[in-house]
């Protein structure tokens, strides 16, 4: 969905890696390391017919009191988590990796979005849960559905990055390769 605003060609793969945070890994570390480990993971698995290639990865956690807020998995996890979100301001980051398989070089980049919970009912939270099931997502928080209603505010560089993948970044990193999105656009873009 993010993507598909860009117009550019590109297909999904979804690579099983192991999220468990390592001992003394910051937050930053750990999504810049699982990004990457994603990339490394598509690309070993592309087709010779898809290469070379521009591997994208991203992951995201959030952050509550200093503690990760992973992805909470079951409707149990998520209640607890929106709980302790209500009223509070939790921190989302995305860790970005562009991987060009033919050079084997990487670019990447943390890209932080602050978010400011509103005070939630609990049947707000079995409401949103019911309707959204956000059980992949950090913290339960699925912004591309419904979870903007459980939003006050944000603060953020890139508004896609809650979503999952700050296209700013990507585009910066992508003309950095030399492919450039505006080729994209109308035949008549000078």
């Amino acid at each position: 969905m993010i993507l598909d605003k860009l117009s550019i060609p590109y297909d999904i793969l979804v690579p099983d890696i192991d999220e468990s945070l390592l001992p003394s890994e910051g937050v930053e570390e750990h999504i810049l390391r699982l990004s990457k480990e994603k990339a490394l993971k598509v690309a070993m698995n592309l087709p010779k017919e898809k290469r070379p290639a521009l591997v994208i990865a991203c992951d995201s956690v959030c952050i509550l009191n200093g503690e990760i807020m992973s992805k909470p998995e079951t409707h149990e996890n998520a209640v607890r988590q929106l709980e302790s979100s209500s009223g509070k301001i939790v921190y989302f980051y995305s860790g970005l990796t562009l991987y060009n398989t033919h050079l084997q070089t990487f670019q990447q980049e943390v890209v932080k979005t602050e978010v400011h919970f509103k005070h939630l009912s609990n049947s707000l939270i079995q409401a949103y849960l019911e309707k959204d099931k956000p059980y992949h997502c950090a913290g339960s928080l699925r912004a591309e559905g419904l979870g903007i209603i459980l939003i006050e505010k944000m603060i953020a560089d890139d508004p896609n990055s809650l979503v999952g993948l700050p296209l700013i970044s990507l585009v910066k990193m992508l003309e950095n390769e030399g492919f450039y999105c505006y080729h994209q656009l109308a035949d008549n873009f000078p």
